[in-house]
């Protein structure tokens, strides 16, 4: 009886090896072929649906943090000129990138600050918050302001034996140095809020980029759109909105109070307040914090990783640091509220969707097919999503084991559809397992 790779779909040519020799995954088998549970029927395959009822915050106007509220035309038009007036229209964004797109016509505008062209962290590297003069006065900052915090660190490192018999561990990739914190949802999913020290190697200057993970991409952006319309103006125009919301005391008002209020600071020191930034990054890795699993920090790769947050420099003295952290810190608890109900409750049928209000490949898909559309959906559950994908696979797994064991025609056309809806609709790296499994295992059944 053939057996097939648990992890990569591989079909064996050896009886029972104790590891696949095309992915290196350590294989268990059991005595007898006849104990496969048969699973029972299973439901459509969607992983997207999230239950999540927005909360407003004491002392605030109802549904002033809800998705619908930071679309309002009047919000839009306030958020773009909440840092000041350097602005750009979405087709002058788009003519700078070399893009094609045609945005129709608008009158949005965007602060540069959330555009491409904004790179304040161009020439520099991350370092060591050991190594960071500015990092460890944001350290004492951030902790006598009793911010809860801690060391994270998380990258891939390769272990073999040397020459020498010599056990020797190295780095492999980039290494991730942060401090980070937990905050949560309204409903209770927990978050990071992350620090992450820089340092000019020409300067010697340092920069912190406080932040958080606001959205993870399914698939890479589709190749044929690149420069991506969605990464270019439309998730950097929704996130300033929303980044206004949650960044002003005021977000219910229709008058635009000026930005100094926010930080309590004199209007004459505006233009020297923490900046904004989005940073987006092809095969990162996000972090998913566990609350069933006594809150464990996970991380898992992601086609693309797009932050938000501030850039702190090493300009700011000891007394402008405490100034400005709280509300860095309150701005960035509030953003994750808006983005899950706008993934959660603003759906295909709703006025403003949210899939395509972030440009989503699935929601401009036409004629591509749909295993190549990716959905944006909000980072913090990102992970969720993929083990929700990897419990589905497993499940589809083993109906594709007990097909062949018992020659079972039905139960084999099962678990094509069931593989096929995974590598149409799954997140993460079991989407790919479920692609490779159809190719290499059950195809070749049929």
């Amino acid at each position: 009886m053939a057996k097939f790779c648990s992890n990569c779909g591989e079909k064996f040519t050896v009886e029972n090896p104790k590891f696949c020799p095309s992915c290196g995954e350590a294989q268990e088998f059991s005595a007898t072929t006849s104990a496969t549970p048969v699973p029972t029927a299973l439901e459509t395959f969607y992983p997207y649906h999230w239950d999540f009822t927005p909360v407003t915050p004491e002392g605030y106007a109802e549904g002033a943090f809800e998705f619908g509220h930071s679309n309002k035309l009047l919000v839009e038009a306030q958020a773009a000129h909440w840092l000041s007036e350097d602005t750009l229209s979405p087709k002058e964004i788009l003519k700078l990138a070399g893009s094609d797109f045609d945005p129709g016509v608008s009158d949005d505008q965007i602060h540069r600050a959330f555009t491409h062209l904004n790179q304040p962290l161009d020439g520099f590297t991350p370092i060591p918050w050991d190594d960071s003069t500015l990092g460890q006065r944001f350290i004492k900052a951030i902790t006598d302001l009793g911010v809860s915090f801690g060391p994270m660190h998380f990258g891939f490192h390769l272990r073999y034996t040397d020459e020498n018999n010599r056990e020797v561990e190295e780095p492999l990739g980039e290494q991730y140095d942060l401090i980070a914190g937990t905050w949560s949802t309204s409903d209770g999913q927990p978050f990071l809020q992350i620090g992450r020290v820089y340092k000019s190697e020409a300067t010697g200057a340092e920069k912190i980029y406080w932040h958080i993970e606001a959205l993870a991409r399914t698939r890479y952006p589709l190749e044929e759109r690149e420069p991506h319309f969605s990464n270019l103006v439309m998730i950097p125009s929704l996130l300033q909105s929303i980044f206004y919301v949650c960044e002003t005391k005021f977000p219910s008002s229709m008058v635009t109070l000026p930005r100094s209020m926010s930080f309590e600071v004199d209007h004459e020191k505006i233009s020297e307040l923490p900046q904004p930034y989005i940073q987006t990054q092809r095969n990162a890795r996000a972090t998913y914090t566990d609350r069933s699993n006594l809150g464990q920090v996970i991380t898992f790769v992601v086609s693309e990783l797009t932050r938000i947050g501030y850039i702190v420099t090493d300009s700011y003295s000891d007394e402008e640091l405490e100034q400005y952290i709280p509300t860095m810190v309150d701005t960035l608890m509030e953003i994750p509220n808006v983005l899950l109900d706008g993934f959660a409750n603003w759906n295909i049928d709703s006025q403003v969707p949210f899939q395509a209000r972030v440009g989503a490949d699935i929601a401009f898909h036409d004629s591509v097919p749909g295993n190549r559309c990716g959905f944006v959906v909000p980072a913090l559950i990102y992970g969720k999503l993929c083990l929700r994908t990897e419990e589905r696979y497993n499940a589809a797994y083993r109906i594709l084991q007990k097909a062949e064991e018992t020659n079972n025609p039905e139960l084999l056309d099962q678990s094509i559809d069931e593989f096929t809806a995974i590598s149409t609709l799954g997140a993460g790296e079991f989407f790919a397992h479920a692609t490779n499994t159809l190719a290499n295992t059950v195809i070749e059944l049929k």
